[in-house]
């Protein structure tokens, strides 16, 4: 018997999941394959009042808002790879047909914004003998990373996630969801066969030029998003104002001497950069456009193996594209 189960659904509007949603297409299993994957929770921001009569302590607590946050890790799949990576990277596009159909109207997600998603958790209570079912709605990736290396060959990924709530905790207005809205998946609904080190194929890595020989990449980002209450105990909007200066591409390379990396670290030089995976007929590419330097480089000269060295990239905002990254599914 399963004893834990996470289902993601897209969002229309922020925070409603779309209707009648279909497995594959809107919905999809995440596959939770390691202890805590999947972490989230609603946390009360707990205050403090002294005792009010000249002597330290605490005379009682308070909470006016509640934080619903957590994580969210695993391996990435071919056949997940372009929801989970333009829910945390796509902003909503001007046609709203990216990252992937939303609705205007009141309570829209506004153009520009990353789209929001309901993530389902059901769960075996030992002790009472039933399955427990939440939903946490409006979530959206805070920040994340996609990294693998030749000695931990599977590509994963690790994101940091905010929404407005569960639901037993809305107030009162909205229940837990039951079997007919959170029906469990299947063994047969969760992929298998994750992209693999090797998958980032030939010619796949540009960093000015295209690479080879390198050891691992990882790749992170952190966006800019400033929660609001305002007048509610739970967050209302998550406004997504871009990713600042957080986005890199973090490589271990051979030690060479072309292409001069030391040359275009100290000139502060543009490097054209981008990654892509490819198996099975799915590929996905991260492209960072032509606005990228070498902000660290760091030698490794190991005498048990071949020298190297791992730069840094840092990504900014490419005015010609307009835009810092592209992300291609296909």
């Amino acid at each position: 018997m399963a004893t834990e189960y996470l289902l993601l659904v897209k969002e229309d509007h922020f925070g409603v999941p779309v209707e009648d949603p279909v497995l594959g297409t809107d919905a999809f299993a995440i596959k939770l394959s390691e202890s805590n994957a999947f972490s989230m929770d609603v946390n009360p921001t707990i205050g403090e009042i002294g005792r009010g009569n000249g002597d330290s302590g605490i005379s009682c607590f308070y909470t006016a808002q509640y934080t619903c946050s957590g994580t969210l890790q695993g391996e990435l799949y071919p056949t997940l790879a372009g929801v989970l990576l333009n829910w945390a990277l796509t902003p909503i596009n001007g046609g709203r047909t990216a990252p992937w159909a939303t609705t205007a109207g009141a309570g829209s997600l506004p153009i520009g914004d990353l789209a929001s998603v309901s993530l389902y958790h059901g769960w075996w209570d030992d002790y009472a003998g039933v399955y427990r079912r939440k939903r946490y709605s409006g979530v959206k990736v805070l920040s994340g990373s996609l990294a693998a290396s030749s000695s931990d060959p599977i590509w994963k990924y690790n994101f940091s996630l905010q929404g407005i709530r569960k639901d037993v905790n809305a107030a009162g207005s909205v229940a837990d969801p039951d079997a007919t809205e959170f029906p469990f998946p299947a063994d047969t609904d969760y992929p298998c066969g994750p992209y693999l080190w090797p998958d980032l194929v030939v010619g796949g890595l540009k960093i000015g030029t295209t690479r080879a020989d390198y050891g691992n990449v990882a790749f992170a980002w952190t966006s800019t998003i400033n929660p609001q209450f305002f007048e509610s105990k739970y967050v209302k909007s998550l406004r997504y104002k871009g990713r600042g200066n957080s986005t890199t591409l973090t490589v271990d390379l051979a030690y060479k001497t072309t292409p001069d990396d030391e040359a275009a670290y100290q000139a502060l030089t543009a490097q054209d950069t981008e990654f892509t995976l490819s198996t099975s007929g799915h590929s996905v590419k991260v492209d960072l456009n032509t606005n990228n330097v070498i902000s660290g480089r760091t030698r490794n000269f190991d005498y048990g193996g071949p020298f190297m060295q791992n730069i840094v990239v840092k990504n900014a905002w490419d005015k010609t594209a307009g835009s810092d990254l592209v992300l291609t599914v296909a």
